[in-house]
């Protein structure tokens, strides 16, 4: 017969077992693991911006990608009516315009900034994104997501997620359908090193 688990073994055990059938950890070899994710906010390499605009029929959110880090980008979005989404890859961001807005570091003591860049000064500069830039051409719509009523949505990462492309201007652009206002933005990201 094998050796019988000590009480403390035992409740561990129970605990580890009960955990797994609710999905909230999954065990490899006795060691508990997080997902990727939820380590890179630890390490703070995870970022977020969240924008609303409540008197307007658009709202966006653009940025630069920077060279030495891939951005795994997931966006969540609400409205207040009919409107649409759309995920717009190499866009031109003119320099001045709109409202540079901090990026926040998820893991809140840490110093780690992003590499990601906005324009508002006249030169690119990392830490801040740009919320309602002026943007020229962009004819890459990678994503197009379009709704018939009020709506809140944030897909799963794992169906979601979108790996930027280095050295890269982004523009998301919310738009209402039917001119009515109430408008919301969330951008998370967390950063690797490319390559």
């Amino acid at each position: 017969m094998g050796s019988e688990l000590g009480s403390g073994e035992s409740k561990l055990q129970d605990l580890i077992i009960e955990l797994m059938n609710k999905g909230r950890c999954d065990v490899d070899d006795a060691n508990i693991n997080i997902e990727l994710e939820h380590e890179e906010v630890h390490e703070g390499n995870s970022f977020v911006v969240t924008v609303t605009a409540a008197v307007a029929t658009s709202l966006s959110v653009s940025l630069k990608t920077g060279t030495t880090k891939e951005i795994h980008m997931t966006v969540g979005y609400a409205s207040e009516s009919k409107a649409h989404l759309d995920y717009i890859e190499e866009t031109a961001i003119t320099a001045t315009t709109g409202t540079a807005t901090d990026i926040i570091n998820r893991y809140r003591d840490s110093p780690k900034t992003s590499t990601v860049l906005q324009n508002k000064s006249g030169a690119f500069v990392a830490g801040k994104v740009t919320v309602d830039a002026t943007t020229v051409g962009g004819n890459t719509i990678i994503t197009h997501y379009t709704w018939a009523d009020k709506k809140y949505g944030f897909n799963r990462r794992g169906i979601a997620e979108y790996i930027l492309m280095a050295n890269t201007e982004y523009e998301f652009l919310l738009t209402s359908d039917d001119g009515i206002k109430g408008l919301h933005l969330e951008l998370n990201w967390y950063e690797t090193i490319r390559g």
